[in-house]
C-alpha cells in the first residue's frame, strides 16, 4: 500500500527514504499522455486557419478554437511532472524547487493567460479587456525567465529539461509584448 504521509515527509528531506511503490495512477497522469497529441492537432488546426486566412477564407472561429485549446493544453501541461532523476541522498534547495517546480508552472499558466489575452485581442474587444491579460502573461514569463537565468548562474543542473516549455513561452512573450507595446 502507498503511504502518502511517508512520501510527503521524504520529499521535504532527502530522496534516500522515498517509498519504493509508485503513487496510484490518477486521471491527470493519464491525461498527460494525450497532451502532446492534442497540442500537435491544435497547432495543425492553427496552421490551417492561418493558411485559410492567407487565401481569403474566413477561418476566425477555427483560429479562436485552436488558440483556446492551446491555452488549455498549456495550462494542463504546466502541472506535468518533469521526470528528473535524482541521486540518492541529494538535498534540494530553493533554486532546485524554483527551477523544476515553480518555473514550469509559472511559464505554463502565464502562457495560457497570454493566449487568452490574444483571443480577446483578436475578438476586437475593448482595450481594457485584453491589455491586463497580456500584461500579466508577459510579466509571468519574464519573471520566470529571470529566475531561471539566476538559477542557471548559481549552478542548478538539468535545466535543459525545461527547453520545450521555453520554446512555447518565449514566442508567446514576443507576440504578447508586441501587441501590448502597440496598444498601450
Amino acid at each position: 500500500m502507498w503511504d502518502q504521509e511517508k512520501y510527503m515527509f521524504s520529499l521535504m528531506n532527502t530522496t534516500d527514504d522515498l517509498p519504493k511503490q509508485t503513487p496510484p495512477s490518477s486521471f491527470a497522469q493519464k491525461l498527460y499522455g494525450f497532451l502532446p497529441t492534442v497540442e500537435k492537432a491544435l497547432v495543425a488546426l492553427l496552421a490551417m486557419s492561418l493558411l485559410a486566412k492567407y487565401i481569403n477564407i474566413d477561418a476566425k472561429p477555427l483560429f479562436l478554437v485552436s488558440l483556446s485549446g492551446l491555452a488549455g493544453v498549456y495550462y494542463l501541461g504546466s502541472f506535468r511532472p518533469l521526470g528528473i532523476e535524482r541521486k540518492v541522498g541529494e538535498k534540494l534547495g530553493f533554486k532546485d524547487l524554483f527551477g523544476f517546480t515553480l518555473a514550469p508552472k509559472i511559464l505554463g499558466i502565464s502562457s495560457a493567460i497570454l493566449i487568452i489575452g490574444l483571443l480577446f485581442f483578436l475578438q476586437e474587444l475593448p482595450r481594457d479587456r485584453y491589455i491586463f491579460l497580456l500584461m500579466i502573461g508577459n510579466e509571468g514569463i519574464v519573471l520566470a525567465l529571470v529566475g531561471l537565468g539566476l538559477a542557471r548562474m548559481t549552478g542548478t543542473e538539468h535545466l535543459e529539461v525545461l527547453s520545450p516549455i521555453l520554446l512555447r513561452a518565449v514566442p508567446l512573450l514576443i507576440i504578447g509584448g508586441y501587441i501590448f507595446w502597440m496598444n498601450y
